[in-house]
């Protein structure tokens, strides 16, 4: 009795360990936010986020097909996750091809908070997120 009662408190320890260890919170941030700490120390926030997952609330801007000829983000569509609508700054955002309809869906400007892991920079954007999804 004794014994199941040590391997019972012993694999209770285990699976609260690796929960926590896997439970790591997700930075939440705005489009400005993020571009700011990103082009501040590319180096720190590379070494602090890359593959990791980011939320970041910003306004709908382009949507397109992505094509992964020339970088290395997985095809899909693409999205430019803006800070104001309209502004010529944004975080590029990939989704996969599954998410279509929902992106056909938004409107230019809207408010949207979106879920992402962090990749590193694209061509022209500072922060790109690829396996994106919309966040409620």
């Amino acid at each position: 009795m004794k014994t199941r009662i040590i391997l019972l408190f012993m694999v209770i320890t285990v699976i609260l360990v690796i929960g926590t260890a896997y439970s790591e919170e997700i930075r939440t941030a705005t489009v400005d936010e993020i571009l700011t700490e990103a082009r501040q120390n590319s180096l720190k926030f590379n070494r602090d986020y890359m593959g990791k997952q980011l939320i970041i609330e910003g306004y709908v801007g382009n949507i397109g097909e992505h094509i992964s000829d020339e970088t290395f983000l997985p095809d899909g569509y693409k999205m430019r996750l803006q800070p104001r609508p309209g502004e010529g700054t944004w975080v590029g955002c990939i989704f996969s091809e599954e998410n279509a309809d929902i992106l056909a869906d938004l409107d230019f400007g809207a408010p949207i908070k979106i879920k992402g892991t962090f990749e590193g920079k694209g061509i022209v954007e500072d922060v790109v997120l690829v396996d994106c999804e919309v966040v409620e």
